[in-house]
Order: structure tokens, then sequence, then C-alpha cells
């Protein structure tokens, strides 16, 4: 007989295993597992590699996700993913997880994971066709929303807004920018200091004229921060260290044809700062006594997600999601 969970609270992961003599904890990707978009009703299987032992118990299970949606998860004996004959193709355990009641969105709670604003020493103009690039790295997995530059305006008392753009892309194998925006966001110059003033800081977020919006991103990765203007002109100026950067997670190029060739700039650093957070919906239930057994010998958990929501999980880091299990060894 399956054995039927359903979560009634929230809670942060569990980081210190060491507490629980034994404890062992198994990871999804969220980049390789559960990556398509499923349906109301729909699901998606995967085969969790890593386990210790072929028996185990589990113990705790964290959902970690990107939208406030209400999942299944299914745990199965075999990875055929079928319920057909008791004794050797069963579903062990199933577990669900509404991250639109239990969950918490924890927006407003900004981490800062990139942050250079050393210098500043030297104007980068932004105009209208070209761009300001500044590459970085990321050290975890994590959900930007969140993005500054240092800014001011190159005119005075000219009362009109003109509209500064940012952007993330990808980069290429030479660490340059490549393909098209994976999020970006706007914002009025007049948020800025006239010339002779100091440079500010400019936030491009969810509350921006063009919002930015959420965008996750892989560990170990690099990025490009695309900064340009809706008007030709030196109408507004970046705040760039030029003379003695020391940022170690990339730096700038510049494009004078509107992304198609770039120049390096090793010596130079943009004043930035990303902010964000993990993951926005959390849900745990801990204390769990589920025995599990994968009968097909391969060490594996055998993991489907079902969507009982009537909205769909979208495909791809717009819907990612991540599955935790903390488990003992049986065997």
């Amino acid at each position: 007989m399956s054995k039927a969970l359903t979560s009634t609270g929230i809670g942060e992961q569990d980081f210190i295993p060491a507490r629980y003599p034994g404890i062992r904890t198994l990871r999804s990707s969220s980049t390789l597992h559960f990556t398509g978009a499923i349906a109301k009703n729909g699901s998606e299987t995967e085969n969790l590699t890593g386990l210790r032992t072929n028996k185990i118990k589990i113990t705790r299970v964290t959902l970690f996700g990107s939208q406030a949606l209400h999942y299944r998860i299914l745990f199965f004996s075999k990875d055929t993913f079928t319920n057909t004959d008791l004794d050797l193709d069963k579903i062990i355990g199933e577990i669900d997880l509404d991250f639109s009641i239990y969950s918490i969105l924890k927006s407003g709670n900004l981490r800062i994971f990139e942050n250079y604003v050393s210098g500043g020493d030297t104007n980068y103009s932004l105009n209208l066709g070209s761009y300001v690039a500044q590459t970085f790295t990321t050290k975890v997995s994590q959900r930007i929303s969140s993005i500054s530059i240092w800014a001011r305006r190159g005119y005075f008392g000219d009362p009109v807004p003109r509209a500064i753009n940012i952007s993330i892309r990808a980069t290429d194998s030479n660490g340059k920018p490549t393909g098209n925006d994976l999020t970006s966001a706007s914002m009025w110059d007049t948020n800025l200091n006239d010339p002779g003033g100091s440079y500010k800081e400019l936030i491009f977020d969810g509350s921006s004229p063009t919002a930015l919006t959420p965008i996750n991103l892989v560990a170990n990765t690099k990025y490009a921060l695309l900064v340009t203007a809706a008007v030709d002109g030196s109408q507004s100026y970046m705040s760039v260290d030029g003379t003695d950067a020391t940022y170690s997670g990339g730096q700038i190029y510049t494009s004078a044809d509107g992304g198609s060739t770039w120049a390096s700039v090793p010596t130079a650093d943009a004043l930035f700062k990303t902010q964000g957070d993990f993951w926005p919906y959390v849900v745990e239930i801990r204390g769990l006594d589920l025995p599990y057994e994968d009968l097909d010998g391969t060490k594996e958990l055998h993991v489907m997600l079902v969507n009982l929501s009537p909205t769909s999980k979208l495909a791809g880091s717009s819907g990612a999601v991540v599955l935790e299990a903390a488990y003992q060894s049986e065997d």
C-alpha cells in the first residue's frame, strides 16, 4: 500500500544534516531534471542517481520552485513508472507539496550575489545602438530580481525623460555576450543627478517603468549585463572602474554596432550589483519515515512530478523545480 502525505507547513531546508547521524541528501538539478512544461494533471519522470544503497528510508523532502503551483511527488520502485504489478512495479509513496498554500514567496528579502562598487573613476557614455557590457560569474544557482548600475545624466535641466535599458545575456566560449536577452528592463534617466553631481545608483526591478522579469541563473556560469540608452548623443554616463579594476568574475566589453561585434576591455569593470534569492517558493516536510527500495538495483530514486494546478508549469528556468530528499541507508 502506498503512503500518502500532505504538506501542512512551510520552512527552509535544513543545511546541517550532521545533527542526524547517517543522514544523506540527494538533490535534483534545475538544468537537467524536471525541465519541461507540464500542463494540469500532466507529469514528468526522472531517475535521480547518487543513492548510497538501493534500500533507504526517506526522512525529509524539500521542493524548491519558481511558480506557485500545486505538485504531487510519487516515488516508484522501478524506472518503468507504472503500478500494474504491485510486487514488482509499484508506487512506494506519494507526497503533495502545494506552493500556492503552504510556501512562502521570499521577495523583499534580497540577497546580494554580485557586488562591485569600487573605483568609479571613468565615464562610459550610453548611446542609442551601442552597448556597455559587464560580464559576471555566478557562484551559486540564483534567481535575480534586481540589478543596479551607477550612472548620471549628461545634460542640465532637461525635464524630458530618456530611457536607460539593461538586459542579461549568455556569453560565448570567449566570454563575450551572445544570443537574445534573457531578461530586460528600463528606467528613466530623470532619476539621476545632472552633470557635476555624484553618480547615483539606478535600480532596475519589478517596479521599473519596464519591469525586470526575475530570471534563474545557473551556478558557475558567466553571463553578461548589457547597458544602453534609448537616445543618442551621450545623454547619460555609466560609472566604471577603469584604472585599477579588481572584479575577478568578468570584465567590460563594448559594442558600437548594436551587439554584432564586441571589443574587450579587460582592465575595466562597471560598478554594478545583482540581487535576488535562491528560490521564491519553498515547501518542506520533515520527520518522514518512508521506506524506499530501488528494485532496478541502480541506486536511483525514481520520481514522478505531477502538476495538480490549473496553471501549466513553464519549461526551462522560468518553471524550474528542484527536489531534495534526505535519507538513511537501510542496507
